[in-house]
């Protein structure tokens, strides 16, 4: 996510708006830490909440998705 649609190219793009909802799902796998922690590190800007789950067609495989309203 981060090196193919980053935050901030969203933040640049003047397309997000207050209560804009970014959701973000594969969060687990295959995996976006470092888009997770740029979207959690901007408390400020982001009410990010994490929300495990498995992933699709899945019993075992630990996933999440990550929904961010912007303030």
């Amino acid at each position: 996510y981060q090196r193919r649609v980053h935050g901030k190219a969203f933040e640049a793009s003047g397309l997000l708006q207050p209560t804009s909802v970014i959701f973000a799902d594969n969060c687990i796998y295959p995996g976006c830490p470092d888009y997770v922690q740029y979207m959690q590190g901007k408390p400020q800007v982001y009410d990010s909440m994490f929300h495990e789950a498995l992933l699709e067609y899945s019993v075992e495989q630990p996933d999440g998705v990550l929904i961010s309203i912007v303030r």
